[in-house]
């Protein structure tokens, strides 16, 4: 048998640099689409995995789309069930690249298409270096890398036995392949890699159909790893994520061993054994998902009480700005100066005695303190918007980061504003008790209408958000009626005057700066819903 070590292994570099190319080309023509699909297509279970099984297809990386999700999942712009569908549909897509090097990488001389890919590709991602025709040119360059790859591994294959003794291999048992197909794909970080030599090993004769099928049960669990890699060091959703996508792995697999020869025996009708091999690894995928998605929310309920968290920090939906998902964490960052200004609302409402219905705000009955931990939410709110200045954000992202750090600010103005002058309120009431009425029933009316009007701040309607400013204007003229009527009828003195204007000028202000974060809150929402809409 010929040995050509150098070859084989020149081919497979190669083939890992062209999946290199091909992510980065398919990335930067579609990228951004891809993601924001994945975002909004996740609401129904057909929906989810087939997000998952295409954009895995199409992007020959279920590593990419898991690692997505756990970013989605971490900012919790998608629920953890959903996620699950997606990840488990990616599974399922990656058997994609085993069809496409079995029926073309083993069948035709590559060379001939390729090296014109390459040649072509090359000119115009060298000339165009930052035109839409550079990129698909170095997708076309990737492409040709690719099948040039396979050619030589393809003319590799006689020597294959040279990487490994085959007596070794024959030795081996089928649980010891599993083991080593889950060691090298996590390594390797690609079960697309694993599954070009299991091929490669198949095709050459070194090792036999059970071996190989029980490799690529090993590489589907060791593709796990970079998903559990993403995972460490991030919230709790992610690590479930990570474990829910281990444990269906985990789980699927065994149970593909357990039914190794039922499978392959039920496959016998295929007479290639390379068809044979990817067939199977489609089957036991599928077979995973059909089993698993009926009890995907039963398994989500499972994974939410694992990975209880306590960092001190008070953000629900913040986390480490992913650097290759910049438009994820301006959801989130939208997501949680809306979760900032929800607290705004019932904080103020709390400290005029007005009850709000979201309990889980928690609360605290002492406004100064409710106060200081909304102070250390803004500046959680910041320092991720610092962070997520460094990433590479597009024009319209950059607006909307600046739009969304100017409700956070009017937010604050509107609590500060009362913290200011909640305690001089007190002082009226020795002064005058209607006065002191008046000003707090007005405060308490604005905060009633703005929770009757809607439960979340960012579905007002501008219109909602023009007849409360007219409603504030006049609280505010009737109670500075009433303190200049109380100074003519000496019941408030003349000394007082200036701090209880001063008082009633306050809640207007922090009233308008409510109305003003909701109203550009509002907007930012319905921009995002239109651009949602626009990808459905």
């Amino acid at each position: 048998m010929d040995i050509d070590v150098w070859k084989f292994a020149a081919g497979l570099m190669l083939f890992l640099l062209a999946m290199s190319l091909v992510d980065q080309a398919v990335h930067a023509l579609a990228g951004r689409r891809f993601k924001a699909l994945l975002a909004a297509n996740t609401q129904s279970s057909v929906r989810g995995i087939l997000s998952g099984t295409i954009a895995t297809a199409v992007l020959q990386s279920s590593s990419m789309v898991s690692l997505m999700m756990l970013a989605f999942v971490g900012a919790r712009l998608v629920k953890l069930r959903n996620a699950l569908l997606v990840v488990f549909g990616a599974n399922l897509g990656t058997t994609a690249t085993g069809w496409i090097v079995a029926t073309i990488g083993f069948k035709f001389d590559l060379e001939a298409l390729a090296l014109p890919l390459i040649a072509l590709g090359g000119m115009c991602a060298m000339v165009l270096k930052k035109h839409t025709i550079a990129d698909v040119g170095r997708l076309l360059l990737g492409i040709g890398v690719l099948l040039l790859a396979l050619q030589f591994m393809k003319g590799a294959v006689a020597g294959v036995g040279g990487l490994v003794d085959p007596q070794t291999l024959a030795d081996m048992t089928r649980i010891e392949y599993v083991l080593f197909g889950a060691i090298f794909s996590a390594v390797a970080q690609s079960s697309s890699a694993t599954m070009v030599i299991t091929l490669s090993l198949l095709n050459g004769g070194v090792i036999d159909l059970g071996a190989a099928a029980a490799l690529m049960i090993g590489a589907n669990l060791g593709t796990t790893s970079t998903v559990m890699l993403g995972a460490i060091g991030g919230t709790s959703n992610k690590k479930r994520l990570a474990l829910g996508h281990f444990l269906f792995n985990l789980i699927t697999d065994l149970v593909a061993f357990a039914l190794l020869p039922l499978l392959l025996a039920a496959l016998a009708f295929i007479a290639d054994p390379l068809l044979t091999l990817v067939a199977f690894h489609s089957l036991f995928n599928l077979l995973g998902v059909l089993c698993w998605t009926p009890v995907t929310t039963q398994f989500a309920n499972f994974l939410e009480k694992r990975f209880a968290a306590d960092d001190g920090k008070v953000s629900w939906y913040l986390e480490e700005t992913a650097q290759e998902l910049p438009e994820t964490s301006v959801g989130a960052l939208r997501s949680e100066i809306t979760h900032l200004v929800e607290r705004v609302i019932a904080q103020n409402a709390a400290a005029f005695s007005v009850a709000t219905a979201d309990d889980e705000l928690n609360l605290e009955t002492d406004f100064e303190r409710a106060y200081t931990t909304t102070k250390q939410l803004e500046g959680e709110i910041l320092s991720y918007a610092l962070d997520l200045d460094r990433t590479q954000l597009s024009v319209h992202e950059n607006d909307t980061v600046s739009a969304l750090l100017h409700v956070t600010r009017d937010a604050l103005i509107a609590s500060k504003q009362l913290k200011d002058v909640l305690p001089g309120l007190n002082d009226v009431a020795s002064d005058s008790a209607d006065l002191y009425d008046l000003l707090r029933e007005t405060q308490a009316d604005f905060y009633r209408r703005l929770l009757e009007i809607s439960d979340e701040p960012a579905a007002l309607h501008l219109n909602q958000v023009e007849e409360l400013a007219i409603e504030v204007e006049e609280g505010h003229q009737r109670c500075h009626e009433k303190i200049y009527a109380d100074i003519r009828r000496d019941v408030l003195p003349e000394s007082r005057m200036s701090s209880v204007l001063n008082l009633n000028r306050s809640f207007f202000n922090s009233n308008r700066a409510m109305l003003s974060c909701i109203g550009a809150l509002a907007e930012q929402h319905a921009l995002s819903e239109q651009a949602q809409l626009a990808l459905a």
